[in-house]
C-alpha cells in the first residue's frame, strides 16, 4: 500500500506584494500547479490514497473557480479517496467551503469538530482524526479501535497534535496510541519533522510543497508512505520525500570585501541571481569586510533589484571597517533592519492603501540608508484655536 501524505497548500492566499502587482497573481496560479502536481503524483505512483492534513484552502479568500478547479482535479483520480482534514486557514465553520459546497464522492471531509472515523470500500484502510478538544485537553480518544490487528491499514489523521513542541510529553503520548495505528500524519508546522518512528508506529510532520516564505527551509514536496503487511498487522516500510519543483529556494554567499562602488555592487549582485533557477525564493548573505560608503548601498541596490524577483531577502554576516562614530554604526544598523522588515510587510499588507503607504516608507529608509537627506513638509491647516473662557 502506498499514500501521499501533504498540507499547506493555501489554495487562494492573496501573497500581498506592492513590489510586483502581478506577485499574488503569479503565486496563486502557481499553487494550483502545485496541486496539479500532486494530482499526478497520484498516478505517477500509483497511490491508493491522497492524505490532506489541513490549510488546502485559505478560506477566508477561497473563490468559486478554485473549488471548481479542486473537485475537478479530485474527481480525476476516482476511486482513489481524497481524504481532507481542517486546518488553521479552513477551519469547519457553518460558512466554511467544506459544508456549503458539494465535493465528489472520493473527497472525504473529516470533521475536527466531532470524533469519525473512515472505512475504504476498496482498498484495507480505516482512517481516524482528532477532535480540537482531544488536542487541547491533550487526551487520547476513544475512536472504537478494534481489540486486534484485523487485516486492515489503521490510520490516524490530524493537523494538530496535543503537547506539539514538547518532545517528552509527546513521546509518552505516542507510546499510548493503540498498536493497530500504523502512522499518524500531521499537518501544523511548514517544516518536515518525522516525529516518531518504531518498528510498530511512525508519525510525520508533512511540511510544506512549496516554500510560502523565505524563511521556509528544505526540504519542499509531499510525502510517500508505503506499508506492508505482515500477519494481518500492517506497517511503514519506507517515508520519502517527493519533490514537485515548482519552486526554487536559493542561498547565495557573496564576499563584498573587493567591492568599492556602487555599479560593482550591483553588477555582482545581478550576475549572482542571473545563476539562480527561476521561479525563484532567493535570501542573499553579504560577508567579508564592508567600507560605511557600500554599507549605505546595499540598501539602495538591493531596492532597485527587488522588483525583478519573485522573493527576496538579504542579510549581512561580516564586519564593518572604518567607523569612528559608533552612533553611526548604530544608525544604519537599525536602518538596514527596518529595511529587511519593512519589506516582509510588503509581501502581507492587507489591502491596496496599506501597500502603497508601506511601499513609501520603504523607499524612504533605502534613501536615508543611502545618505539621502529627507525634507519632511509641514502640514497647514484651517484649525481655529480654541479660546477658554475662564
Amino acid at each position: 500500500m502506498f499514500v501521499l501524505h501533504t498540507a499547506n497548500l493555501y489554495l487562494d492566499k492573496p501573497f500581498f506584494s506592492c513590489l510586483n502587482l502581478q506577485y499574488g497573481q503569479e503565486r496563486r496560479k502557481r499553487q494550483r500547479e502545485l496541486f496539479d502536481a500532486i494530482i499526478n503524483k497520484v498516478f505517477e505512483y500509483k497511490a491508493d490514497a491522497l492524505f490532506i492534513t489541513g490549510n488546502l484552502l485559505d478560506a477566508e479568500h477561497i473563490t468559486e473557480q478554485t473549488l471548481q478547479f479542486l473537485c475537478d482535479r479530485c474527481e480525476v483520480i476516482k476511486p482513489v479517496p481524497v481524504v481532507i482534514i481542517p486546518g488553521d486557514a479552513d477551519p469547519i465553520t457553518k460558512y466554511s467551503p467544506y459544508v456549503l459546497n458539494t465535493f465528489p464522492e472520493n473527497v472525504i471531509i473529516m470533521n475536527t469538530d466531532t470524533r469519525n472515523r473512515w472505512e475504504g470500500d476498496k482498498i484495507p484502510i480505516v482512517v481516524y482524526t482528532l477532535t480540537k478538544n482531544d488536542v487541547i485537553t491533550r487526551s487520547f480518544p476513544e475512536l472504537n479501535f478494534p481489540t486486534g490487528y484485523d487485516g486492515r491499514n489503521h490510520i490516524l489523521l490530524s493537523y494538530d497534535l496535543p503537547m506539539f513542541n514538547d518532545k517528552n510529553e509527546l513521546s509518552t503520548w505516542f507510546e499510548k496510541v493503540p498498536n493497530v495505528i500504523s502512522y499518524i500524519g500531521i499537518g501544523k508546522g511548514h517544516s518536515f519533522k518525522q516525529l516518531y518512528n518504531t518498528s510498530q508506529l511512525t508519525a510525520c510532520c508533512c511540511g510544506l510543497p512549496d516554500p510560502i516564505s523565505i524563511n521556509d527551509t528544505p526540504p519542499f514536496g509531499v510525502l510517500g508512505v508505503r506499508f506492508q503487511s505482515y500477519d494481518n498487522r500492517w506497517e511503514v516500510s519506507h517515508v520519502e520525500h517527493i519533490s514537485l519543483q515548482k519552486n526554487f529556494y536559493s542561498g547565495i554567499y557573496i564576499d563584498i570585501s573587493s567591492i568599492t562602488n556602487k555599479e560593482d555592487l550591483y553588477t555582482q549582485l545581478r550576475n549572482e541571481l542571473a545563476k539562480v533557477q527561476k521561479p525563484c525564493v532567493v535570501h542573499i548573505r553579504f560577508s567579508g569586510i564592508i567600507f560605511p560608503c557600500i554599507l549605505n548601498d546595499i540598501a539602495e541596490v538591493v531596492n532597485s533589484i527587488h522588483e525583478e524577483n519573485l522573493s527576496f531577502s538579504w542579510s549581512f554576516e561580516g564586519e564593518i571597517e572604518g567607523f569612528e562614530n559608533v552612533e553611526d554604526f548604530r544608525e544604519i544598523t537599525v536602518l538596514s533592519e527596518f529595511f529587511k522588515q519593512i519589506t516582509e510587510e510588503q509581501k502581507y499588507a492587507p489591502n491596496p492603501s496599506i501597500s502603497g503607504i508601506v511601499k513609501r516608507a520603504r523607499h524612504l529608509t533605502a534613501r536615508v540608508a543611502g545618505g539621502v537627506k529627507l525634507t519632511i513638509p509641514t502640514v497647514e491647516t484651517c484649525e481655529v484655536p480654541l479660546e477658554w473662557n475662564l
